[in-house]
């Protein structure tokens, strides 16, 4: 597939890297890679990477070894294209590109300026190989660069490769961004949704922030305890026009849930994000009894469902007792629901309780995708006690207030009395 801005052949720059006089042909079992790179223990090492990579492609995809066993590529890492236009090796009917292309048993890569995302798309274009190779396909756009960048996410050190990972922080995956990518399309007015992501054509991925939705949403669906499953299946389906379609019959009623997860996965993305803490526990909404009701906030987790249906225009007030910990230590952290002030995470106090309000399917008019989860994305301050006044109805959804990657530490609970309240009646104006 073509990655970034395309460009003719005759604009390639040279890269700042030495090259070397000749090719040099670096020999591996499932990779054979020509290059004009100069020697140096990370290009030389390319091979090693690419063979440690095939037997984990299996194991991630459920193949048998003993499929790939006779697997090879040859690739062609490119500081200077024209060289290897010049001696035949790139195919007259391959399509302009910026950073890498592949076909079943070839692919072509241009070098990049540092080790990590060069080894990066290097794996990416042998996921795009094996997936041809093996399924002589690999879906829709989006899903094939999603999964060729989730499955070219990487750890190398020590000549050990792991595979795939969520980035920790952005020391170790230099030149990658595609975090960065997914905050500055949030910026945008119109800032994609799940679905709007799914029609993407294969013109949309000659911008690199397409890679970075893409990978969000691989990373998201594969990472997501409850939506992991449905996904690992759909490799079943990449030869199929109705791919789409396919996901969303597999994961049914829910996938309005799914649709609105990934818009707050998106906002709330973080390095090292924990999908397994954070993932949202939705239950939908029933009348507030007369009495009112307690409820319960893990500390540990994301977005809490309390199954209970606020009204629009109404009154209500929230009251939080009890006492939890932020963080291991040492020393660790306790706090109580109005955070701590020693450290704020998105212009709140650590730990301070959150409130939003979902709207219902069932409301009128039907609320877009966008609608029914704005108020998670704007959520309301609580801390120990206030009152709020919804501006439309639907189920109150609760979190403390932490980084999606500093869950998992947490432990303790609140407990958060709701009730309905009098509307306060305004003084006269004098």
């Amino acid at each position: 597939m073509p990655c970034a801005t395309a460009l003719l052949w005759s604009q390639f720059a040279l890269a700042p890297l030495a090259r070397a006089q000749t090719l040099r042909e670096l020999p591996g079992r499932h990779l054979t890679l020509i290059t004009d790179l100069a020697e140096s223990p990370e290009v030389d090492a390319l091979p090693a990477v690419f063979d440690q990579a095939v037997p984990l492609w299996c194991q991630y995809f459920g193949l048998e070894q003993q499929a790939l066993a006779d697997w090879r590529v040859t690739g062609y890492l490119m500081a200077e294209g024209r060289l290897f236009q010049q001696a035949g090796l790139v195919p007259d009917d391959l399509p302009p590109f910026l950073n890498g292309y592949a076909r079943a048993n070839r692919l072509w890569v241009f070098n990049q300026p540092t080790d990590y995302y060069r080894r990066h798309l290097l794996l990416h274009e042998g996921v795009h190989a094996l997936m041809l190779s093996r399924w002589q396909g690999y879906g829709p756009p989006w899903y094939a660069e999603g999964m060729a960048e989730l499955l070219a996410t990487h750890q190398w050190a020590e000549g050990k490769l792991v595979l795939p990972v969520f980035p920790a922080g952005r020391e170790s995956f230099s030149g990658w961004g595609r975090i960065k990518l997914v905050h500055e399309g949030l910026k945008r007015p119109d800032a994609p949704t799940f679905e709007t992501l799914m029609g993407w054509p294969t013109a949309a991925f000659l911008e690199n922030e397409a890679y970075g939705w893409a990978w969000a949403a691989c990373a998201f669906l594969d990472g997501h305890p409850r939506w992991r499953e449905a996904f690992r299946q759909m490799k079943q389906h990449v030869r199929l026009r109705r791919f789409n379609q396919h996901l969303q019959a597999a994961v049914g009623a829910a996938w309005p849930e799914l649709v609105d997860e990934f818009s707050v996965f998106a906002h709330e993305l973080e390095y090292g994000h924990d999908l397994e803490h954070w993932a949202m526990a939705f239950a939908p909404g029933a009348p507030l009894p007369e009495g009112g009701r307690t409820v319960r906030v893990e500390a540990n987790r994301g977005w809490q469902s309390t199954a209970i249906r606020l009204l629009a225009g109404e009154s209500y007030r929230l009251k939080a007792t009890g006492r939890y910990q932020l963080a291991s230590g040492p020393p660790p952290w306790l706090a109580e629901a109005n955070g701590v002030s020693i450290r704020y995470y998105r212009r709140r106090p650590l730990g301070m309780l959150l409130a939003a309000v979902r709207r219902d399917q069932e409301s009128e008019p039907a609320p877009s995708a966008r609608d029914r989860h704005a108020g998670i994305l704007s959520p309301l301050p609580v801390g120990l006690e206030a009152r709020i006044v919804p501006q439309h109805g639907g189920t109150l959804y609760l979190k403390i207030n932490d980084s999606p990657a500093e869950l998992g530490d947490n432990q303790g609970f609140l407990e958060v009395q709701i009730e309905r309240v009098a509307a306060q009646l305004q003084p006269p104006a004098p």
